[in-house]
């Protein structure tokens, strides 16, 4: 005769069961969007085909974020 170990009721599944496919229609079409990612104004500029003047200049306007200052500049951008 075997041992049998109860480690979960029918009713303890079924309702894990229901938890799951809720989760899963809430993740139906969902998008990962990438974290944005902070790199060298050099970087930032490879990344959008520009100079690294271009980007200190959107930088100057607004058009992108950055942080630091001087060599230790940064940009955020998203891939």
């Amino acid at each position: 005769m075997g041992l049998q170990v109860n480690l979960a009721t029918t009713d303890d599944i079924e309702r894990l069961e229901r938890q799951i496919q809720r989760l899963t229609d809430m993740l139906q079409g969902a998008q990962v969007i990438p974290a944005p990612e902070w790199v060298s104004i050099q970087e930032a500029a490879k990344h959008h085909g520009r100079t690294a003047r271009t980007i200190r200049d959107w930088i100057d306007a607004g058009k992108l974020e950055a942080r630091g200052s001087g060599r230790c500049r940064e940009v955020r951008i998203t891939r």
